[in-house]
């Protein structure tokens, strides 16, 4: 407890340092090459340092679900624990009555040593099997409290984790999103152009929680959070992870996802929204996709000039590979090229042009 209220308390300090910094920044507002040149490293290194910390957010995140299957299969197995325990105690109780009989049999017939003999040997195996159950009984009672000890303690401390490593996110997000401010009034925009920045963000969060509210309307399901609270949450957070950031939250809060839970793929979409500076370069279309692009810009173009418009009209009907150069620019000397080394120049097919 006290090396919590120790951290606590360091934790305000640098965040009273880092307000002092901020308000600093923000007077001088006529900075020079060098100090801009100073704050854009500082800004680069908050973004490099957002980033690591949203990746481990998200990393930590997967763990949790991996725990969660795990707390599955301790609660399956505690379960077959307890019915065995209460199938061992039903035993030892009918064993008990078993012993209680035979030693009300011995007792009505003392003169036949055969038999006491013989219930005396059976209540002395039994009371030996009674031992044995007990003792075993213990044991799977000792593994349960133990098993339930040990999933409980990792799991407190993996919450525990995810806590502080989502408070160090938000306050990141916080120092990152002063920086760009600063930055942007130290480049010339003025405080208008801010306050408008502000206001169309903010229709942008209210818009894209009004769609994904209604559309969980349509399908039957209703959920009453609150937009603006659900802004304050998010309006540190960069913009291109609010669509991904309120769709689970309003999944959540209907029962489409479990509560406090975001699946793998989830969380590969919000890791992908991330700033075009953190992003990797996107990856080249496949060749289907080209053709597809390329055929549609020419039927466009044909449509809008006459000349090109009766070119397309005699093309035949079969799509144009994407190597083709008519397809691209959109003229026909490629096509009447291959009609006349195919020879079927003299018959032409008349094809109905498609409206734009």
């Amino acid at each position: 407890l006290e090396k919590r209220v120790k951290e606590k308390e360091e934790k305000t300090e640098g965040e009273k340092k880092r307000e002092f910094l901020v308000k600093n920044l923000v007077k001088e507002v006529d900075l020079t090459s060098k100090q801009q040149e100073q704050l854009a490293q500082k800004l680069k290194n908050f973004l490099e340092n957002f980033v690591v910390k949203e990746e481990d957010f998200f990393g930590l995140k997967d763990e949790n679900a991996v725990i969660l299957a795990e707390n599955k299969q301790y609660l399956a197995r505690i379960e077959s624990l307890e019915a065995e325990l209460k199938r061992e105690i039903g035993e030892i109780k009918a064993k008990d009555s078993l012993i209680t009989s035979l030693k009300a049999k011995s007792n009505n017939n003392p003169n036949n040593n055969n038999n006491n003999n013989h219930g005396a040997s059976q209540i002395l195996a039994l009371k030996e099997k009674c031992e044995a159950h007990k003792a075993h009984a213990a044991l799977i009672s000792r593994e349960f409290t133990l098993s339930s000890q040990n999933f409980e303690a990792q799991l407190k401390a993996k919450d525990e984790t995810i806590e502080l490593l989502r408070e160090d996110l938000k306050g990141t997000r916080a120092d990152f999103q002063k920086l760009r401010e600063i930055e942007m009034i130290g480049g010339g925009a003025s405080e208008k152009e801010m306050e408008s920045l502000q206001e169309v963000k903010s229709e942008l969060f209210f818009t894209l929680a009004l769609v994904i509210k209604t559309a969980l309307a349509e399908s039957g399901k209703f959920s009453n959070l609150n937009a603006a609270e659900l802004f304050e949450e998010a309006k540190d957070m960069h913009f291109t992870k609010w669509k991904s950031w309120l769709t689970t939250r309003y999944q959540e809060s209907v029962g489409i996802l479990p509560r406090g839970y975001m699946s793998s793929k989830e969380s590969a979409k919000s890791a992908s929204a991330r700033p075009a500076s953190a992003r990797p370069a996107p990856s080249r279309p496949p060749a289907s996709s080209t053709t597809s692009v390329s055929a549609s810009s020419a039927s466009s173009s044909s449509s809008s000039s006459p000349s090109s418009s009766g070119s397309a009209s005699s093309s035949p009907s079969r799509a144009p590979s994407s190597s083709s150069p008519s397809v691209v620019g959109g003229g026909s000397g490629g096509e009447n090229a291959d009609r006349k080394s195919r020879g079927g120049g003299k018959r032409k097919k008349k094809v109905k042009t498609r409206e734009a």
